[in-house]
């Protein structure tokens, strides 16, 4: 699954949902390609409705353009705990 991937290399993981298409991308977190991948690929990420995945595409300079940090409200932290993810960025980080 980590073939030919930096896994230390950064990515975002954003929140895809069905039958939804906001104007920019809504980001939760900027972790590393292999912490990225392990949140995705956990069956608690998905649901009839929406699904986190990740990119390694974004640009910084893009974000308020094409994607924008969103309000992470906690669901996932204890599968964060669980995976060990340190969140490099995220909307909340970046207010303090």
């Amino acid at each position: 699954m980590s073939e030919g991937y930096d896994l230390a290399a950064p990515a975002w993981v954003f929140i895809a949902s069905a039958h939804t298409s906001p104007a920019r991308k809504r980001v939760l977190w900027k972790t590393t390609i292999g912490e990225a991948m392990a949140i995705c690929s956990d069956d608690r990420t998905a649901s009839s409705h929406s699904m986190l995945v990740w990119t390694a595409q974004f640009s910084p300079d893009d974000q308020g353009k094409t994607w924008q940090y969103v309000a992470d409200d906690g669901r996932y932290a204890g599968l964060l705990a669980e995976l060990g993810v340190t969140v490099a960025e995220s909307k909340a980080t970046l207010a303090a």
